[in-house]
């Protein structure tokens, strides 16, 4: 796809932004976002785009990994009603999920397509946020039950 088929918006009210503005919630300076409250400051939510997913995200943060690090932040903040956020161990209940997968390189890992192929279109996307270190402390939970596709 070429760059000028891209429906892209204007940025050039993001552009404006050149000072850190306070958090409503927190009270911490943040430029764009407060990624510990996982809101926009002031005046930015109406410059950014909201998006609907085609399928829902869940993203499953080590309770070590800097939240100012993490880019699941962008997923939730522009498409909240598909994006879910969680910080281990604090995870929801995946024992009735069907057609949800996690997104990580395992040995029995599969691709999207041959899941597809085989389950029927995938519902929920889950991904790991952690350091190649750290994730083995989120993986060991139930979502060893899920199947791998990278």
């Amino acid at each position: 796809m070429a760059s000028e088929d891209l429906l892209i918006s204007s940025f050039e009210g993001v552009e404006k932004l050149t000072e850190r503005i306070i958090c409503k919630s927190c009270g911490r300076k943040r430029m764009y976002f407060c990624y510990d409250c996982r809101v926009f400051v002031p005046g930015v939510a109406e410059l950014a785009p909201r998006l609907k997913l085609p399928v829902s995200v869940d993203v499953i943060k080590h309770r070590m990994e800097k939240n100012g690090k993490s880019t699941a932040i962008h997923c939730l903040l522009t498409a909240p009603d598909s994006t879910r956020i969680f910080d281990s161990p604090d995870l929801p209940d995946y024992s009735n999920a069907i057609n949800t997968v996690l997104v990580y390189p395992t040995p029995s890992a599969i691709s999207v397509e041959d899941y597809v192929k085989a389950k029927g279109p995938i519902e929920r996307f889950v991904f790991l946020d952690a350091t190649w270190w750290q994730v083995c402390c989120i993986s060991t939970f139930s979502l060893s039950e899920f199947r791998s596709v990278d």
